[in-house]
Formats: structure tokens, sequence, C-alpha cells
């Protein structure tokens, strides 16, 4: 691809299929993979699941008190990552600071609202036709979701949030995407939990989108527990009091950036997708704080843009790379 061609805007076609049919499993494998990642992650992508130990997120409000805040920081950097099969490199780096209020209703049922503003950063290098190709990102994002029981096994959630994902400089209401979500759960014994859903969300590049998802938590024993909350997770009690949880995760990523009318789409999305598999260590000291860090790897990732219309201008695969990031979480 010359430079002249993705500065200009000018469409790709698409590349002939002249991969062997190992390389044509593989690529299918891990559309799988990433499908069913995406429907465990897909309905809370919009809020993180709840916690056992945060009073703003338990089945009920402790004492008399009905109304709380949540306060959090997370900041995240996928490391130097190789372009796969040609010249470059990309480094990300991601704050997101967020707020929400959590109302306690009669009948043990719970209403958060929430803010999110997120700064995302690229480095783009050692390749002249994608430098400066995207250097800021920011994304707002406000979330209003209610939890209720509908009899003594089944209850149900229900989530709808703007969210805006623009280039520096692009306004906001260019980037505007909306989203809402149902999911409705059945407790199977003490220990298990089965839910399924369904997401349904504009997006910036094709229209609609309207998918199934589903989740599944089960606490294996009093300190084990499986659940596919964002993801598939296996989270692990260390200690007798239950401060310290270490996890193994795996989850699918997607983003959707409008872009300015500056690089080689005017007016173009930019979107990233990715499978990313970490492990984490938390620690409640009580249950109002929650810290934390996790690192990991990101075996899979693929950034394309493509004009207003839908035509590609620019794709890429990258070569697997390490992720890093941290939490802090204050409710009272």
């Amino acid at each position: 691809m010359s430079q002249q061609r993705i500065r200009s805007g000018e469409a790709l076609p698409s590349p002939a299929p002249t991969r062997a049919r190992m390389a044509w499993c593989r690529a299918w494998l891990c559309r799988g993979l990433c499908a069913a990642l995406a429907i465990t992650t897909a309905w809370a992508e919009t809020e993180d699941p709840p916690s056992d130990e945060s009073p703003a997120t338990a089945g009920g409000p402790p004492g008399d008190r009905l109304i709380f805040m949540q306060l959090s920081y997370l900041p995240s950097t996928l490391l130097r990552a190789d372009f796969k099969g040609a010249d470059g490199s990309v480094r990300m780096y991601n704050q997101d600071i967020s707020g929400a209020l959590v109302f306690f209703l009669p009948n043990r049922a719970r209403l958060n609202l929430a803010l999110s503003r997120d700064r995302h950063s690229f480095r783009f290098r050692g390749n002249e036709e994608v430098e400066g190709l995207l250097e800021t990102a920011y994304a707002t994002r406000v979330l209003a979701a209610y939890f209720g029981d509908l009899n003594e096994n089944w209850s149900t959630v229900a989530l709808t949030s703007v969210r805006t994902d623009v280039e520096s400089g692009v306004s906001r209401s260019d980037g505007r995407m909306y989203s809402g979500q149902v999911l409705v759960q059945r407790d199977v014994g003490e220990n298990f939990q089965l839910g399924v859903g369904v997401l349904a969300s504009s997006r910036l590049d094709t229209g609609n989108l309207v998918i199934p998802t589903g989740m599944v938590s089960w606490a294996i024993t009093d300190r084990l527990r499986v659940r596919t909350m964002r993801g598939l997770h296996l989270l692990y009690k260390l200690d007798e009091a239950r401060h310290w949880e270490w996890g193994l995760n795996a989850e699918y990523h997607s983003r959707y950036i409008r872009l300015g009318d500056a690089g080689p789409a005017p007016g173009g999305v930019y979107r990233s997708r990715a499978v990313i598999t970490t492990t984490s260590l938390m620690y409640r000291p009580n249950p109002g704080v929650t810290m934390g860090f996790e690192v990991g790897v990101v075996p899979w990732r693929e950034l394309d843009i493509r004009e207003r219309r839908g035509a590609r201008v620019w794709q890429q695969r990258i070569e697997p790379g390490l992720s890093a990031a941290a939490l802090a979480t204050i409710t009272f």
C-alpha cells in the first residue's frame, strides 16, 4: 500500500483469498472466539459487573442508607506492539475517570446513574504512512441501569446509554452512539446463575447492531468462582477475610472513533478490535475501597479505517503485545 493511497483516502480492494486452508481455519477459529467473548461481554459494555463486596452494588441497602456515590480511575496501556507483515508499531495509553450515583428502591431494586470520561492516546511509529495517523481521542458516556427482582428466582437488568467517541477537535455530536440492553437472570440453586438477553446498539461504521447476550455465574467453592460478565473470568479469594482476589480473564474489546477531516478518511471511522487475556490482583481493605492491577497479553488485535460511506482505506493486524492496567474505586 502506497503512502499516496492511504493519505488520499482511496478505497483498497479486498485481498484475494490466497491463504492455505490452515490459515483459513485459524481465521475462523479466531472469529468464533471473538464472537463468544463478544456475546458474554456485550451486556456489560455499558457498566462494570456488580461486586459482591461493594455496598453500592449489593442486593439491598446496608443499614438505612439509600444513596451511594462511587468514583473510579482506570489507567491502562498497550506496550509497543509491531505491525504484522509490515514496518511500523503502535502504543496506546488510556485514562478513564467515572462517577456513579446508586439509588436503592423498594423491593430490592436499584437504579444506577453514571458518567465517564475517557482519554485515549496513540503513538504510531516506524512508517511514514502511519505517522500521526491518530493521536488523541476522547469518549464520554452517560448510563442509566435498573436492577430488579421479578420473583424469588428471577431478576432483570435493563441498561441504556449514550456514548460519544471522537478524535480530538471533532464535535461530539459526530461520534454519538446509543445502546440498550435487557438481561433476565435465574438463580439455579444457591451458587449458580444463568442469564440471557439482547443488546441493540448503533455504530459509527455499519449502522445498527442487534445480538443476543448471555451470562453465567458459578460459585464453585466459597473462594473459587467463574463468571462470564465482561468476558470470561476465573476468580479466587486468597484469604479468609476476602480482602485479596486473584483472577484469570479473557475479554473481547471493540472501539469506534469518529475521525477528523485531516486524515486519510475525512470524517471516517477508526475501528479497533482485540482479544485481551490478563491476570489480575485486587485488594479490598473494606467494602468501600477497591484497588488492583492487571498485566496480560493481547494475542489478537486488528485496526482499520473506513470512509464515512464504509469503504476501507487502511487495515493492519498487530503482533501479540503486552498490556497493563490499574484500578482504584471508592464508594461513599
